[in-house]
C-alpha cells in the first residue's frame, strides 16, 4: 500500500482507517491518493497536493479531477473547540460559518446515527468535511465541475461502511483502489 504521487499505470491500493474519506486525484500524467484527515484539511494539504502536482507533473489545476469519498459527515461528526480554532487561524471566520455547525445536519441519504445529540455540546460543533475539502481544491482553480464529492457518511450507513466513531475499536477496515488506464490517441 503507498500514498502519495504516482506515474504508475498499475493500481494503487490503500487501506481507510478511521472514518476519514480518500482524496484521489488524477491528472494526464500522474495522481495522487490522499487520506484526508480532519487536522491535514486544516493544513490545507488539498491545496499542497494541486501545487505538488503542478511541480512534479506539470499538471495544472484544469488538468484535475478530484474526488472526495465516503468519510463521516456533518450529520455525524462532533468536534471541539482546537478543531475549530485550527479552521479558523487557516482560514477565517468566513469560511467557519460554511463548515461549523450548532446542530447535525442530517439528510434524506445520511441520517445521524443513533445517540448523536440534536444540539452541540458546549465548545462543540458538527463538521462538514466534504464542503471544507471541495472549497480548497475549488480555491486552487479545480474547476467545480471536475470535483466530485460522494456525500456518503460512513458512521449513517452501518450496513456499508465501517465507522470508528461508530463502532468504537470494533470497527473494521475498508480498502480502496485507483488505477490508471491508458487509452488508444484518437
Amino acid at each position: 500500500m503507498s500514498e502519495g504521487p504516482s506515474r504508475s499505470p498499475a493500481p494503487t491500493v490503500h487501506e481507510r482507517k478511521l472514518d476519514r474519506s480518500r482524496m484521489p486525484i488524477h491528472g494526464f500524467h500522474a495522481h495522487i491518493y490522499y487520506d484526508t484527515a480532519t487536522r491535514d484539511v486544516a493544513a490545507r494539504v488539498p491545496d499542497a497536493l494541486v501545487r505538488a502536482m503542478a511541480r512534479e507533473f506539470g499538471s495544472t489545476p484544469a488538468d484535475l479531477i478530484v474526488a472526495v469519498g465516503p468519510s463521516i459527515g456533518a450529520c455525524c461528526y462532533e468536534v471541539g473547540a482546537d478543531v475549530r480554532d485550527a479552521f479558523g487561524a487557516a482560514f477565517g471566520d468566513r469560511d467557519l460559518t460554511r463548515w461549523f455547525f450548532d446542530e447535525p445536519q442530517p439528510t434524506a441519504a445520511n441520517p445521524s446515527m443513533p445517540g448523536v445529540a440534536r444540539t452541540r455540546r458546549p465548545n462543540h460543533w458538527f463538521f462538514d468535511g466534504w464542503q471544507a475539502a471541495r472549497d480548497q481544491v475549488e480555491d486552487t482553480g479545480v474547476p467545480a465541475a471536475q470535483i466530485h464529492v460522494a456525500q456518503l457518511c460512513t458512521a449513517s450507513h452501518a450496513t456499508l461502511f465501517c465507522s470508528y466513531r461508530r463502532d468504537g475499536k470494533a470497527a473494521g477496515r475498508m480498502a480502496a483502489a485507483i488505477a490508471c488506464r491508458r487509452r488508444p490517441l484518437g
